[in-house]
């Protein structure tokens, strides 16, 4: 199991510490799949059920929050995951300011097309996911997230 991104603990977490949800400053959700699988519906109800209640409890600041999934482990996903993720983007659309999904060179032709058709439909809606092959690390570094 790869190392958890941050070395506080999680708002949440799930699956024995397979999938983890931060939320960090300035203003963002961070959510890790820690090893190789699928990402499930209950794992994709924590961003809209836990995180951002737990974000939204202070307004915006004036770029938007920042959400980035780090789902370069992901192997697979339910159809259910990702219409509920998908769809609850496109409902907080305004309050969201940058998107990013982290994959890796490795990352299933599945995943990959799930991240490509959710990708589309939030353009339609305005909305620009920031899709990297580049690591969290570096994605860390262009966001300005902590340690």
């Amino acid at each position: 199991m790869r190392p958890p991104h941050f070395s506080h603990a999680p708002l949440v977490s799930h699956g024995e510490g397979r999938y983890l949800v931060w939320s960090v400053e300035p203003h963002a959700i961070v959510s890790q799949l820690r090893e190789p699988g699928a990402l499930t519906a209950e794992m994709a109800s924590l961003l809209p059920d836990v995180a951002w209640p737990a974000l939204n409890r202070r307004p915006p600041p004036p770029e938007g929050y920042t959400i980035v999934g780090d789902w370069s482990s992901m192997t697979s996903y339910e159809s259910e995951a990702r219409r509920l993720l998908t769809s609850f983007t496109l409902e907080h659309r305004k309050p969201i300011g940058r998107l990013c999904i982290v994959l890796s060179e490795t990352s299933s032709p599945l995943v990959k097309m799930g991240v490509t058709a959710a990708s589309a439909a939030l353009a339609v809606a305005g909305l620009r996911l920031d899709v990297r092959f580049d690591g969290f690390e570096r994605v860390r570094r262009d966001y300005g997230l902590p340690r």
